[in-house]
């Protein structure tokens, strides 16, 4: 099977939609059950934004796949650049996520980086 992903993202080429070069991707953005609600997901997020800043780095990308982390990324001021629901995809002959529940989804969220 290929990456279940790629047709997602492949069209999407940040540097050139963005016109910046070089971006920090921040993958995997959890906290334990036990802290969900205390903000420690946003902190988190603007750590990774003051490291591209002070990195002088063009944007920060994320794939978010909750709803908490949808709305941590929107108040933050990320742009959701495109989203797939998992039970929608298949690799032509099964459903690549065949536990996925009817609004299981992935994203692309962005956020520019002024110079």
């Amino acid at each position: 099977m290929t990456c279940p992903f790629s047709d997602f993202f492949i069209e999407i080429y940040f540097w050139k939609l963005l016109e910046a070069s070089e971006g920090l991707e921040l993958c995997f953005l959890c906290v334990r059950a036990e802290y969900c609600g205390c903000g420690l997901a946003g902190r988190l997020a603007e750590e990774t934004i003051r490291l591209a800043v002070d990195r002088g780095l063009g944007f920060v990308k994320s794939n978010p796949t909750t709803e908490a982390t949808f709305r941590v990324f929107r108040k933050l001021g990320f742009q959701l650049i495109r989203q797939m629901k998992l039970a929608d995809y298949s690799d032509g002959t099964e459903a690549a996520f065949p536990h996925a529940e009817p609004d299981d989804c992935v994203g692309i969220a962005v956020k520019y980086i002024l110079k």
